[in-house]
Order: structure tokens, then sequence, then C-alpha cells
């Protein structure tokens, strides 16, 4: 009992035990910093989704024109992307996002992976692929979802690119003047 009481003495103004609790403290918080940033890019698009369709749209009815789209990835999206098939699209964007696949995202190059589309890229994380084929199977499923949701051509753009209004524009410029 006496050597517990000396050790509560001996921490009782101290630094040390300070700078342990501010150690925990901070651990704790980039933890669950990085455990939840993608919760909060989830959220951050389905706010910019109500932003551009500006109405709410309940979870049911997203989740099942989410498994509509998917079931052809192969056909062409007429409504939203007429006059391109949604496979040149996925051109389109790979040449604005990497040069038509020559510059990989660094953090993928860097460890012997790719993403030539920009899918996935943002502050926070970074998405890699194995192989091009799973990047555009990504992409493409990830436009198709959201022409499930009715969203045009150039909302799903600017979602995709999830910029600011001047540069989601240029971006969009730049991807109707891709032949």
């Amino acid at each position: 009992m006496r050597k517990l009481e000396e050790l509560i003495k001996k921490f009782k103004n101290s630094r040390f035990l300070l700078g342990m609790v501010c150690l925990v403290i901070g651990t704790s918080w980039t933890f669950s910093y990085f455990q939840f940033q993608n919760l909060w890019q989830a959220y951050e698009e389905a706010v910019r989704y109500l932003e551009l369709r500006g109405v709410l749209v309940s979870a049911g009815s997203l989740a099942e024109a989410e498994e509509a789209s998917l079931v052809n990835t192969e056909r062409e999206v007429e409504s939203t992307l007429s006059p391109l098939s949604l496979e040149e699209v996925l051109d389109r964007i790979k040449i604005l996002e990497s040069s038509g696949g020559k510059n990989n995202a660094p953090a993928c190059e860097a460890i012997g992976k790719i993403n030539y589309y920009g899918y996935g890229v943002n502050k926070t994380q970074v998405f890699c692929y194995d192989n091009e084929e799973a990047n555009r199977r990504a992409v493409r499923d990830w436009f198709l979802r959201k022409e499930g949701q009715g969203l045009s051509l150039e909302e799903m753009l600017e979602l995709y690119r999830g910029g600011n209004e001047e540069e989601n524009k240029k971006y969009l410029a730049n991807f109707n003047q891709i032949n």
C-alpha cells in the first residue's frame, strides 16, 4: 500500500503522466480518423449527389437502382451518356486522368499497382489495382450505379471529379474536346 501511495505522489504533478495521457488521446484520435475516413468520403459523396439532384432519395430506392444498374455492365447507357457508349466515356476519363495510361497515380506506382482513371484518388486515400481490367471495372460499375440513380453524364462527371464548380467546368470542357 505504501508503494502505491509513493507512486501516486511521484506522478501527481508529473509532466510524464500528462505526456502519457496526451499520447493515448492522440493515438486514439489518429486511429479513429483513419478508421472512419471511408465513412466520411461516402457521406461527402452523398451530400454532393443530393446537391446535384436537388432532391432526397430514399435508401431503398438507391439500393434498388444500384442493383439494377449492375445487371449488364457492357451495355451502352444511352439515356444519360448518349451519344457516347460507356466504354467511350471510360476511354476519355483515362485520357484526362493519366494521359491515356502514360501516367500512373504515384502512390500506386510506389507499390507496383495502377490507377489510370483517377478513381478513388483523394486527399485521404488512393485506390490501387493489380491490373487495368480491375481498375476499369471499378470505374465502369461506379458509372452504372450513378446512371441507375438517374444522373446525367454532366452530373456524373462533376461527382466523379469532385472538385469545385470551376474545376468541374474545365474538366467537362476537356472531356467534350476529346475525339
